[in-house]
Protein backbone atom coordinates (compact mmCIF):
# COMPACT_ATOMS: atom_id res chain seq x y z
CA UNK A 1 0.00 0.00 0.00
CA UNK A 2 1.55 3.47 -1.26
CA UNK A 3 2.59 5.04 2.29
CA UNK A 4 0.35 8.46 2.90
CA UNK A 5 1.45 11.76 4.35
CA UNK A 6 -0.59 14.44 5.86
CA UNK A 7 -1.02 17.27 4.16
CA UNK A 8 1.05 19.55 6.78
CA UNK A 9 4.34 17.12 6.37
CA UNK A 10 3.70 17.62 2.28
CA UNK A 11 3.93 21.30 2.88
CA UNK A 12 6.31 22.00 5.17
CA UNK A 13 8.58 19.72 3.01
CA UNK A 14 8.49 20.83 -0.10
CA UNK A 15 8.32 24.44 1.60
CA UNK A 16 11.87 23.44 2.78
CA UNK A 17 13.12 22.73 -0.58
CA UNK A 18 11.78 25.29 -2.46
CA UNK A 19 13.20 27.97 0.58
CA UNK A 20 16.72 26.16 0.45
CA UNK A 21 17.27 26.22 -3.48
CA UNK A 22 15.81 29.50 -3.56
CA UNK A 23 18.63 30.55 -0.78
CA UNK A 24 21.61 28.45 -2.69
CA UNK A 25 20.49 29.74 -5.99
CA UNK A 26 20.01 33.95 -4.78
CA UNK A 27 23.24 33.67 -2.59
CA UNK A 28 25.04 32.18 -6.04
CA UNK A 29 23.52 35.20 -7.85
CA UNK A 30 24.39 37.44 -5.50
CA UNK A 31 27.93 36.40 -5.25
CA UNK A 32 28.24 36.38 -9.52
CA UNK A 33 26.95 40.32 -9.06
CA UNK A 34 29.01 41.42 -6.53
CA UNK A 35 32.53 40.02 -8.06
CA UNK A 36 31.14 41.15 -11.19
CA UNK A 37 30.27 44.69 -9.64
CA UNK A 38 34.19 44.76 -7.90
CA UNK A 39 35.46 43.80 -11.56
CA UNK A 40 33.34 46.62 -13.28
CA UNK A 41 34.14 49.35 -10.53
CA UNK A 42 37.59 48.79 -11.40
CA UNK A 43 37.67 49.22 -14.44
CA UNK A 44 35.19 51.90 -14.90
CA UNK A 45 38.28 53.62 -12.05
CA UNK A 46 40.93 52.74 -14.90
CA UNK A 47 38.65 53.84 -17.57
CA UNK A 48 38.64 57.55 -15.90
CA UNK A 49 42.09 57.56 -15.04
CA UNK A 50 42.86 56.75 -19.30
CA UNK A 51 40.64 59.13 -20.58
CA UNK A 52 42.41 62.19 -18.38
CA UNK A 53 45.54 60.90 -19.11
CA UNK A 54 44.53 61.08 -22.98
CA UNK A 55 43.27 64.25 -22.80
CA UNK A 56 46.69 65.72 -21.64
CA UNK A 57 48.64 63.80 -23.59
CA UNK A 58 47.10 65.00 -26.40
CA UNK A 59 46.76 68.76 -25.32
CA UNK A 60 51.16 68.48 -25.12
CA UNK A 61 50.79 68.66 -21.39
CA UNK A 62 53.64 66.14 -21.20
CA UNK A 63 51.89 64.41 -18.19
CA UNK A 64 53.93 61.47 -16.05
CA UNK A 65 53.12 58.49 -16.44
CA UNK A 66 51.14 57.38 -13.40
CA UNK A 67 52.66 55.21 -10.71
CA UNK A 68 50.70 54.71 -7.24
CA UNK A 69 49.75 51.75 -5.00
CA UNK A 70 46.58 51.56 -7.06
CA UNK A 71 48.06 50.99 -10.61
CA UNK A 72 50.95 51.61 -12.90
CA UNK A 73 51.05 53.11 -16.35
CA UNK A 74 53.24 52.22 -19.79
CA UNK A 75 54.01 53.52 -22.45
CA UNK A 76 54.25 50.58 -25.61
CA UNK A 77 53.65 47.09 -25.52
CA UNK A 78 57.15 46.19 -24.74
CA UNK A 79 56.92 48.10 -21.20
CA UNK A 80 54.07 46.43 -19.67
CA UNK A 81 54.92 43.44 -16.94
CA UNK A 82 54.67 39.62 -18.33
CA UNK A 83 51.67 38.84 -17.16
CA UNK A 84 49.81 41.24 -19.14
CA UNK A 85 51.72 39.68 -22.22
CA UNK A 86 50.68 36.52 -21.64
CA UNK A 87 47.12 37.00 -20.43
CA UNK A 88 46.18 39.22 -22.90
CA UNK A 89 48.39 38.77 -25.87
CA UNK A 90 45.49 40.70 -28.19
CA UNK A 91 46.50 43.67 -26.54
CA UNK A 92 49.86 44.09 -28.68
CA UNK A 93 47.99 45.79 -31.55
CA UNK A 94 45.01 48.16 -30.84
CA UNK A 95 42.54 50.91 -32.72
CA UNK A 96 40.21 51.43 -29.96
CA UNK A 97 40.02 51.56 -26.23
CA UNK A 98 39.87 48.07 -24.59
CA UNK A 99 39.53 46.86 -20.90
CA UNK A 100 40.09 43.10 -19.52
CA UNK A 101 40.12 41.30 -16.38
CA UNK A 102 41.84 38.27 -14.64
CA UNK A 103 42.00 35.87 -12.10
CA UNK A 104 44.92 34.89 -10.90
CA UNK A 105 45.79 31.39 -8.93
CA UNK A 106 48.61 30.64 -7.17
CA UNK A 107 50.11 27.42 -8.89
CA UNK A 108 49.74 25.27 -5.77
CA UNK A 109 46.13 26.20 -5.50
CA UNK A 110 43.06 24.51 -7.36
CA UNK A 111 41.26 26.85 -10.05
CA UNK A 112 37.81 25.96 -8.10
CA UNK A 113 39.60 28.09 -4.70
CA UNK A 114 39.37 31.78 -4.34
CA UNK A 115 41.91 33.71 -6.54
CA UNK A 116 45.35 34.55 -5.14
CA UNK A 117 45.69 38.24 -7.32
CA UNK A 118 42.54 40.04 -9.64
CA UNK A 119 44.35 41.94 -12.28
CA UNK A 120 42.98 44.68 -14.68
CA UNK A 121 44.39 45.84 -17.94
CA UNK A 122 42.71 49.07 -19.65
CA UNK A 123 44.53 49.88 -23.13
CA UNK A 124 44.54 52.58 -25.22
CA UNK A 125 45.81 54.18 -28.78
CA UNK A 126 46.91 57.37 -28.17
CA UNK A 127 46.49 60.55 -30.83
CA UNK A 128 50.02 59.58 -32.07
CA UNK A 129 50.02 56.26 -32.63
CA UNK A 130 51.43 54.96 -29.41
CA UNK A 131 49.67 52.92 -27.02
CA UNK A 132 49.23 53.23 -23.34
CA UNK A 133 48.32 50.57 -21.06
CA UNK A 134 46.66 51.22 -17.39
CA UNK A 135 47.01 47.89 -15.00
CA UNK A 136 45.48 47.27 -11.17
CA UNK A 137 46.75 44.50 -9.59
CA UNK A 138 44.50 43.40 -6.28
CA UNK A 139 46.56 40.70 -4.00
CA UNK A 140 43.21 39.24 -2.05
CA UNK A 141 45.38 36.39 -0.92
CA UNK A 142 44.35 37.46 2.65
CA UNK A 143 43.71 34.41 4.44
CA UNK A 144 47.31 33.66 5.75
CA UNK A 145 47.18 37.67 7.51
CA UNK A 146 46.28 37.08 11.12
CA UNK A 147 44.61 40.91 10.78
CA UNK A 148 42.47 40.20 7.96
CA UNK A 149 41.34 36.84 9.73
CA UNK A 150 40.07 38.98 12.67
CA UNK A 151 38.07 40.79 10.65
CA UNK A 152 36.60 38.04 8.59
CA UNK A 153 35.84 36.50 12.07
CA UNK A 154 34.35 39.69 13.83
CA UNK A 155 32.28 40.41 10.61
CA UNK A 156 30.84 36.67 11.25
CA UNK A 157 30.56 37.09 15.18
CA UNK A 158 28.27 40.47 13.99
CA UNK A 159 26.00 38.48 10.90
CA UNK A 160 25.38 35.29 12.65
CA UNK A 161 23.15 36.67 14.95
CA UNK A 162 20.99 38.18 12.30
CA UNK A 163 21.09 35.25 10.09
CA UNK A 164 19.72 32.94 12.91
CA UNK A 165 16.65 35.88 13.74
CA UNK A 166 16.13 35.95 10.13
CA UNK A 167 15.69 32.27 10.21
CA UNK A 168 13.44 31.93 13.19
CA UNK A 169 11.51 35.04 11.16
CA UNK A 170 11.09 33.26 8.65
CA UNK A 171 9.88 29.57 10.29
CA UNK A 172 7.99 31.53 12.62
CA UNK A 173 5.76 32.93 9.19
CA UNK A 174 5.76 30.03 7.88
CA UNK A 175 4.11 28.12 10.51
CA UNK A 176 1.35 30.86 11.33
CA UNK A 177 0.82 30.21 7.28
CA UNK A 178 0.64 26.43 6.99
CA UNK A 179 -1.27 26.66 10.34
CA UNK A 180 -3.76 29.06 8.87
CA UNK A 181 -4.25 26.28 6.23
CA UNK A 182 -3.91 23.06 8.04
CA UNK A 183 -6.36 24.05 10.84
CA UNK A 184 -9.81 25.30 8.18
CA UNK A 185 -9.05 21.71 6.90
CA UNK A 186 -9.03 19.89 10.68
CA UNK A 187 -12.15 21.42 10.82
CA UNK A 188 -13.68 20.49 7.64
CA UNK A 189 -12.79 17.31 8.73
CA UNK A 190 -14.23 17.08 12.44
CA UNK A 191 -17.52 18.30 10.73
CA UNK A 192 -17.95 15.81 8.13
CA UNK A 193 -17.08 13.22 11.10
CA UNK A 194 -20.13 14.53 13.20
CA UNK A 195 -22.27 14.94 10.11
CA UNK A 196 -25.40 12.93 10.82
CA UNK A 197 -28.69 12.48 8.69
CA UNK A 198 -30.35 14.14 11.10
CA UNK A 199 -28.25 17.74 10.67
CA UNK A 200 -28.17 16.80 6.95
CA UNK A 201 -30.15 19.71 6.06
CA UNK A 202 -28.33 22.82 8.04
CA UNK A 203 -26.38 25.05 6.20
CA UNK A 204 -22.65 23.64 5.98
CA UNK A 205 -20.17 26.62 8.15
CA UNK A 206 -17.80 28.73 6.05
CA UNK A 207 -14.21 27.24 6.40
CA UNK A 208 -12.64 30.44 5.32
CA UNK A 209 -11.29 29.31 1.66
CA UNK A 210 -13.61 29.03 -0.85
CA UNK A 211 -12.05 25.74 -1.85
CA UNK A 212 -12.89 24.17 1.13
CA UNK A 213 -16.68 25.49 1.71
CA UNK A 214 -17.02 23.92 -2.21
CA UNK A 215 -15.65 20.61 -0.54
CA UNK A 216 -18.25 21.32 1.97
CA UNK A 217 -21.32 21.70 -0.10
CA UNK A 218 -19.90 18.35 -1.97
CA UNK A 219 -20.08 16.15 1.06
CA UNK A 220 -23.34 17.78 2.20
CA UNK A 221 -24.41 16.86 -1.11
CA UNK A 222 -23.41 13.31 -0.85
CA UNK A 223 -25.07 12.93 2.31
CA UNK A 224 -28.00 14.03 0.86
CA UNK A 225 -28.48 11.88 -1.57
CA UNK A 226 -27.73 8.94 1.12
CA UNK A 227 -30.30 10.46 3.20
CA UNK A 228 -32.57 10.14 0.09
CA UNK A 229 -31.89 6.69 -0.88
CA UNK A 230 -32.40 5.55 2.76
CA UNK A 231 -35.21 7.68 3.29
CA UNK A 232 -36.84 5.74 0.18
CA UNK A 233 -35.66 2.41 1.42
CA UNK A 234 -37.08 2.49 4.23
CA UNK A 235 -40.46 3.88 3.00
CA UNK A 236 -40.79 0.87 1.03
CA UNK A 237 -39.99 -1.51 4.03
CA UNK A 238 -42.48 0.41 5.59
CA UNK A 239 -45.02 0.07 3.30
CA UNK A 240 -44.46 -3.34 2.53
CA UNK A 241 -44.43 -4.76 5.44
CA UNK A 242 -48.17 -2.63 5.86
CA UNK A 243 -49.27 -4.07 2.91
CA UNK A 244 -48.23 -7.37 3.40
CA UNK A 245 -49.53 -7.43 7.10
CA UNK A 246 -53.75 -7.47 5.99
CA UNK A 247 -53.14 -11.20 3.62
CA UNK A 248 -50.66 -12.31 6.39
CA UNK A 249 -54.05 -12.08 8.96
CA UNK A 250 -56.18 -13.32 6.52
CA UNK A 251 -54.36 -16.43 5.44
CA UNK A 252 -53.93 -17.38 9.56
CA UNK A 253 -57.68 -16.54 10.27
CA UNK A 254 -58.47 -18.50 7.24
CA UNK A 255 -55.81 -21.71 8.21
CA UNK A 256 -57.74 -21.63 11.32
CA UNK A 257 -61.08 -22.02 10.20
CA UNK A 258 -59.64 -24.56 7.79
CA UNK A 259 -58.39 -26.60 10.71
CA UNK A 260 -61.81 -26.61 12.40
CA UNK A 261 -63.48 -27.48 9.43
CA UNK A 262 -61.45 -30.16 7.97
CA UNK A 263 -61.16 -33.88 9.32
CA UNK A 264 -58.78 -35.37 6.93
CA UNK A 265 -55.36 -35.59 8.51
CA UNK A 266 -53.78 -34.62 5.56
CA UNK A 267 -55.63 -31.79 4.73
CA UNK A 268 -54.80 -30.75 8.26
CA UNK A 269 -51.18 -31.06 7.72
CA UNK A 270 -51.62 -29.28 4.79
CA UNK A 271 -53.11 -26.19 6.73
CA UNK A 272 -50.83 -26.30 8.95
CA UNK A 273 -47.40 -25.99 7.20
CA UNK A 274 -50.10 -22.51 5.73
CA UNK A 275 -50.30 -21.26 8.95
CA UNK A 276 -46.71 -21.63 10.29
CA UNK A 277 -45.63 -19.83 6.69
CA UNK A 278 -48.11 -17.41 7.59
CA UNK A 279 -46.54 -17.16 10.90
CA UNK A 280 -43.11 -16.83 9.67
CA UNK A 281 -43.85 -14.23 7.30
CA UNK A 282 -45.48 -12.04 9.86
CA UNK A 283 -42.63 -12.41 12.23
CA UNK A 284 -40.60 -11.35 9.33
CA UNK A 285 -42.70 -8.55 8.39
CA UNK A 286 -43.15 -6.91 11.94
CA UNK A 287 -39.21 -7.34 12.40
CA UNK A 288 -38.85 -5.42 8.82
CA UNK A 289 -40.94 -2.54 9.91
CA UNK A 290 -39.62 -1.86 13.39
CA UNK A 291 -35.99 -1.90 11.69
CA UNK A 292 -37.76 1.15 9.58
CA UNK A 293 -38.86 2.99 12.60
CA UNK A 294 -36.90 5.70 14.10
CA UNK A 295 -38.40 5.64 17.39
CA UNK A 296 -36.18 3.63 18.99
CA UNK A 297 -35.53 6.29 21.62
CA UNK A 298 -39.40 5.87 22.57
CA UNK A 299 -39.71 2.20 23.04
CA UNK A 300 -41.85 1.53 26.38
CA UNK A 301 -40.13 -0.65 28.32
CA UNK A 302 -41.81 -3.47 30.55
CA UNK A 303 -40.80 -5.84 33.29
CA UNK A 304 -40.39 -9.35 30.95
CA UNK A 305 -40.75 -12.48 32.08
CA UNK A 306 -38.20 -14.65 30.00
CA UNK A 307 -38.96 -18.08 31.17
CA UNK A 308 -42.34 -17.76 29.53
CA UNK A 309 -41.13 -15.76 26.60
CA UNK A 310 -38.37 -18.53 25.87
CA UNK A 311 -41.09 -21.10 26.02
CA UNK A 312 -43.59 -19.47 24.24
CA UNK A 313 -41.06 -19.12 21.63
CA UNK A 314 -40.50 -22.62 21.61
CA UNK A 315 -43.96 -23.47 21.14
CA UNK A 316 -44.40 -21.56 18.12
CA UNK A 317 -41.12 -23.35 16.71
CA UNK A 318 -41.03 -26.83 17.63
CA UNK A 319 -42.88 -27.81 14.49
CA UNK A 320 -39.36 -27.24 12.93
CA UNK A 321 -38.03 -29.82 14.71
CA UNK A 322 -40.82 -32.64 13.68
CA UNK A 323 -38.95 -35.91 11.75
CA UNK A 324 -35.44 -35.28 13.32
CA UNK A 325 -33.32 -36.55 15.72
CA UNK A 326 -32.39 -33.75 17.73
CA UNK A 327 -32.42 -32.77 21.52
CA UNK A 328 -33.48 -29.85 22.78
CA UNK A 329 -32.18 -29.25 26.65
CA UNK A 330 -33.71 -26.21 28.15
CA UNK A 331 -32.04 -24.40 31.26
CA UNK A 332 -33.74 -21.10 31.69
CA UNK A 333 -34.82 -20.53 35.49
CA UNK A 334 -37.47 -18.25 36.20
CA UNK A 335 -36.29 -14.68 35.65
CA UNK A 336 -37.38 -11.25 34.76
CA UNK A 337 -35.74 -8.30 33.01
CA UNK A 338 -36.85 -4.50 32.15
CA UNK A 339 -36.63 -4.04 28.42
CA UNK A 340 -38.42 -3.62 25.35
CA UNK A 341 -40.17 -6.67 24.62
CA UNK A 342 -41.03 -5.95 20.66
CA UNK A 343 -37.72 -5.98 19.86
CA UNK A 344 -36.21 -8.83 22.70
CA UNK A 345 -39.07 -10.81 21.42
CA UNK A 346 -37.97 -10.66 17.15
CA UNK A 347 -34.39 -11.08 18.33
CA UNK A 348 -35.54 -14.68 20.57
CA UNK A 349 -37.75 -15.96 17.44
CA UNK A 350 -35.25 -15.53 15.10
CA UNK A 351 -32.45 -17.03 16.81
CA UNK A 352 -34.38 -20.22 17.87
CA UNK A 353 -35.99 -20.59 14.35
CA UNK A 354 -32.59 -20.61 12.94
CA UNK A 355 -31.03 -23.30 15.23
CA UNK A 356 -34.09 -25.34 14.96
CA UNK A 357 -34.15 -25.02 10.74
CA UNK A 358 -30.41 -25.72 10.86
CA UNK A 359 -29.47 -28.67 13.27
CA UNK A 360 -30.95 -31.98 11.49
CA UNK A 361 -29.28 -34.34 13.70
CA UNK A 362 -28.02 -33.52 16.99
CA UNK A 363 -28.74 -31.25 19.84
CA UNK A 364 -29.79 -27.48 21.08
CA UNK A 365 -29.38 -26.04 24.23
CA UNK A 366 -31.13 -23.35 25.14
CA UNK A 367 -30.32 -21.61 28.82
CA UNK A 368 -30.49 -18.17 30.24
CA UNK A 369 -28.31 -16.90 33.01
CA UNK A 370 -29.86 -13.28 34.34
CA UNK A 371 -29.68 -10.67 31.20
CA UNK A 372 -27.64 -13.43 28.85
CA UNK A 373 -29.34 -15.77 26.41
CA UNK A 374 -27.24 -18.92 24.66
CA UNK A 375 -28.65 -20.70 21.78
CA UNK A 376 -26.57 -23.34 21.02
CA UNK A 377 -27.32 -25.97 17.93
CA UNK A 378 -24.80 -29.03 17.11
CA UNK A 379 -25.26 -30.89 14.39
CA UNK A 380 -24.11 -34.41 14.41
CA UNK A 381 -24.60 -35.42 11.09
CA UNK A 382 -22.57 -32.79 8.68
CA UNK A 383 -23.59 -34.64 5.42
CA UNK A 384 -27.01 -33.11 5.91
CA UNK A 385 -25.63 -29.84 5.71
CA UNK A 386 -22.32 -27.77 5.11
CA UNK A 387 -21.55 -26.30 8.89
CA UNK A 388 -18.93 -24.21 7.11
CA UNK A 389 -20.49 -22.85 5.16
CA UNK A 390 -21.57 -18.83 6.36
CA UNK A 391 -25.17 -20.06 5.31
CA UNK A 392 -24.56 -21.99 7.79
CA UNK A 393 -26.61 -20.96 10.88
CA UNK A 394 -27.04 -17.39 9.30
CA UNK A 395 -29.83 -16.69 7.04
CA UNK A 396 -31.83 -13.29 6.96
CA UNK A 397 -33.22 -13.76 10.53
CA UNK A 398 -29.36 -13.63 12.24
CA UNK A 399 -28.89 -10.81 9.78
CA UNK A 400 -32.03 -8.88 10.64
CA UNK A 401 -30.78 -9.69 14.41
CA UNK A 402 -27.39 -7.92 13.95
CA UNK A 403 -29.47 -4.71 12.98
CA UNK A 404 -31.46 -5.09 15.93
CA UNK A 405 -28.54 -5.57 18.31
CA UNK A 406 -26.63 -2.90 17.39
CA UNK A 407 -29.47 -0.61 16.87
CA UNK A 408 -30.22 -1.10 20.78
CA UNK A 409 -26.80 -1.34 22.08
CA UNK A 410 -27.31 -4.46 22.72
CA UNK A 411 -24.22 -7.57 23.02
CA UNK A 412 -23.97 -10.18 20.54
CA UNK A 413 -21.74 -12.54 19.73
CA UNK A 414 -22.37 -15.90 17.11
CA UNK A 415 -19.09 -18.29 17.57
CA UNK A 416 -18.56 -21.06 15.08
CA UNK A 417 -17.32 -24.79 16.33
CA UNK A 418 -17.04 -27.84 14.31
CA UNK A 419 -20.31 -29.00 14.14
CA UNK A 420 -22.42 -25.76 14.59
CA UNK A 421 -22.62 -22.24 16.42
CA UNK A 422 -23.38 -21.05 20.23
CA UNK A 423 -25.48 -17.31 19.75
CA UNK A 424 -25.04 -15.41 22.93
CA UNK A 425 -27.23 -12.38 23.30
CA UNK A 426 -26.91 -9.85 26.38
CA UNK A 427 -29.78 -7.40 26.73
CA UNK A 428 -28.15 -5.61 29.97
Amino acid sequence: MKKRHSFKFFLIKWQSIVAILVIIGYSLIMNWYFVRGLDESNLMSLNLEMQAFSLAYKNQLHPEIPHSIHFNGYMGWQQVPTWVKTQFPELEFLTQLEMRDVKLFAPQRATISAPSTVAFVVAQPLFDGQLFYLTREINIDFMHNPQAQEQVLSMFRLTWPLALGFLILILGAVHLIIKRLTQPMADLANWADSLTLKDIGKQAPSFGFQELDRIAKRQQATFTRIANVLDKEQEFLRNASHELRTPIAVVKSNSELLSRVLKDNKAQASVERITRAAFNMQQMTETLLWLGRDDEQSLVKSEVNMLQLLHSIIKENEYLLQGKEVTLHLNIPKFSVFLAHTPCRIILSNLVRNAFQYTTQGSVDISLYHYCVSIKNSNHNPLDGDTTSEDYGYGLGLNLVEKIVKKLNWQYENLEFNDGRNVTIDFQ
